[in-house]
């Protein structure tokens, strides 16, 4: 890891968990999440307005939550396990999900935790790639 200063905070959102968080990022990938992650002045701070921040597509988790009957809060976040983390080591990614070291590539919702993502399927959402957001609301960004 670098010893440079990030050159990206994301602040005001939420992990997966519904914790509310921030996340730091330099050239790309995560280098701070939570109370590490804080502001300086040369960084870009993007405030995501409270939403929910996940490594992954939502369509995933719900097709397999509705299809499989599940239905309870633990259930549904066991079918987000299966469709990110989980098949990500079941494919041998290693390099996947909100860790320092990772790359900065995530989905943003507004949701308070997963089952509510899964289930309610948010519309509004931009996706970022190594930090960058690339697609904002279903319209691919330069």
């Amino acid at each position: 890891m670098s010893q440079r200063p990030p050159d990206i905070l994301f602040r005001n959102l939420r992990l997966g968990d519904g914790t509310p968080s921030a996340i730091a990022v330099f050239d790309g990938r995560i280098t701070a999440i939570g109370a590490g992650a804080e502001a300086t002045p040369a960084m870009n701070v993007i405030d995501l307005g409270g939403a929910l921040a996940l490594p992954g597509f939502v369509e995933g988790h719900m097709m397999i939550g509705y299809r499989s009957g599940l239905l309870t809060d633990d259930e549904l976040e066991a079918a987000f396990d299966i469709v990110t983390a989980n098949g990500a080591r079941a494919l041998g990614i290693t390099e996947y999900g909100l860790e320092i070291g990772a790359p900065a590539n995530f989905v943003v919702v507004k949701a308070a935790h997963i089952p509510e993502a899964v289930v309610a399927v948010p519309k509004p959402r931009s996706v970022y790639r190594y930090g960058k957001c690339i697609v904002r609301d279903g319209v691919l960004q330069k």
